[in-house]
């Protein structure tokens, strides 16, 4: 049915228009300001001739006559696709001194992207791993896999840190453990004593603070820190500290 569906451009204020173009089961916004010099603000995660070419035709429009091109981040679905992603990193690995670390998110790419993206970034080398924040542990298993465990893997989902372990990761980066960082460790080093039940137990504390978070407003996680000990300053409005 998505051929007979039209993706066109809505001015929403005078002279800035918004495509929503699908991606996976949601959608992504480009964005385009007309006027004596045309902006395109992000490009979608498909091919242009599936949807911007299109739309920008639909307003009497061709890419030449954009002027510039402009990216908010380098997610995916903002700069069409995993292979300008690929490049993304290619150019940062090159430029940088440092390791680089890419970091995959289901708002970066989709979950049947993720083998293929980490096997291209394993063949740059100063790319040395990725945060995986993609809950798909068989997917996972397999970019562990890859030229014999290459690429250092750490996992994004605080609540299945010690599942991402048990089939390979090598650590984990993860919000609430800024705030509970006792039960995240004890989470890693019971698993790599080899004590199971431990770390389960302390999985299953910190996935019962997960469940008091979820959901919660920023407010909420800087109101946690600040009865640590640390000042987190004001929240902008409508995330009103308590």
């Amino acid at each position: 049915m998505e051929e007979f569906i039209m993706y066109e451009f809505k001015e929403i204020v005078e002279n800035i228009y918004v495509l929503k173009a699908p991606f996976s089961i949601v959608w992504t916004g480009i964005t385009l300001v007309r006027g004596e010099k045309n902006y395109l603000i992000d490009t979608g995660a498909d091919a242009p001739e599936k949807y911007l070419i299109p739309a920008l035709e639909g307003l009497g429009m061709k890419m030449s006559d954009i002027d510039y091109l402009l990216c908010t981040h380098c997610h995916g679905d903002h700069i069409t696709g995993h292979a300008e992603t690929v490049e993304y990193y290619r150019a940062l690995a090159k430029a940088s001194k440092y390791p680089v670390y890419a970091y995959v998110t289901p708002v970066t790419m989709q979950h049947s992207e993720l083998y293929s993206f980490a096997k291209e970034l394993s063949e740059i080398d100063n790319v040395a791993g990725l945060k995986i924040t993609i809950p798909d542990y068989y997917r996972f298993a397999r970019v562990n896999q890859i030229d014999g465990g290459r690429l250092n893997t750490l996992n994004g989902p605080d609540e299945m840190l010690l599942s991402s372990l048990v089939i390979g990761a090598d650590g984990a980066i993860g919000t609430t453990y800024n705030i509970v960082p006792k039960l995240a460790i004890g989470v890693y080093d019971n698993f790599r004593s080899g004590d199971l039940k431990a770390a389960l137990e302390c999985q299953n504390k910190l996935n019962e603070f997960i469940n008091v978070m979820l959901g919660r407003n920023m407010a909420a996680w800087k109101a946690a820190l600040t009865l640590l000990g640390y000042d987190m300053g004001y929240t902008v409005f409508p995330a009103k500290m308590p």
